[in-house]
Order: structure tokens, then C-alpha cells, then sequence
């Protein structure tokens, strides 16, 4: 079966512990950027746009009030993206409601980071 890209959207659980879980997380999301293999692209999703005291707080991931995750993954089906990411800290750890996790078919026509971010 050919590959094919798959938006994700999952929330966090309440009082998720995110910025402890974040390294272990980070670690085993990577290198799954790099190379293309799972993820494409990742980032938080928040309650509100971060102001500038907060993105430039010592630590980002305290200051910031997260409400989950937004992603582009590639994957031959929806089973195989809610298979790889049982195994994510996220899940194990209870940052992210993984049994809400929605999950739509997607085509990405266009793409182009945001400058300076």
C-alpha cells in the first residue's frame, strides 16, 4: 500500500504533564522529522498566540498553556498512524488524550514555514 498523509489533532489530558514528558518525547519525534519516516511536520497547540515575554520565558514549555498537538504524518492508513504513536511518552506518559485523537485523510498542495519562528 502506498503511503499517504493523515492530519492529526489530539488533545491534551487535564494537568497534562507535558513539560516533563517533553524531552523523551522530543527524542523519539526527531528523528522521525528528519528522515521523513512518520512525521512531517509537529507543534503544540495553544489556548491563545504566545506574547513575546512568553516566547522569550527561560522556559517555553512552562510558559506557554498548551491545550494538545496538531501534526502531518505519513503512513499507509489511519491504523498504522493510531499503532506508531501508542508507543509515543506522550501517550504512555498521559500528556496526550489519545483515545480522542482525531485523525482526517489529507493532501498537502502548499507548504512554507513561518519566518522567524
Amino acid at each position: 500500500m502506498a503511503l499517504a498523509e493523515f492530519f492529526v489533532l489530539v488533545p491534551d489530558l487535564p494537568n497534562a504533564p507535558r513539560a516533563a514528558v517533553r524531552d523523551a518525547h522530543m527524542a523519539r519525534i526527531i528523528p522521525m522529522i528528519k528522515s521523513g519516516e512518520l512525521v512531517r511536520f509537529g507543534g503544540a497547540t495553544l489556548d491563545h498566540q504566545p506574547t513575546e515575554e512568553e516566547l522569550k520565558a527561560e522556559n517555553v514549555a512552562t510558559a506557554l498553556s498548551f491545550t494538545g498537538s496538531a501534526m502531518l504524518v505519513v503512513a499507509e492508513s489511519e491504523e498504522e498512524v493510531r499503532e506508531k504513536f501508542k508507543e509515543d511518552p506522550y501517550v504512555k506518559e498521559g500528556v496526550w488524550d489519545w483515545e480522542k485523537a482525531r485523525i482526517w485523510p489529507m493532501k498537502t498542495v502548499i507548504s512554507k514555514p513561518v519566518a522567524g519562528r
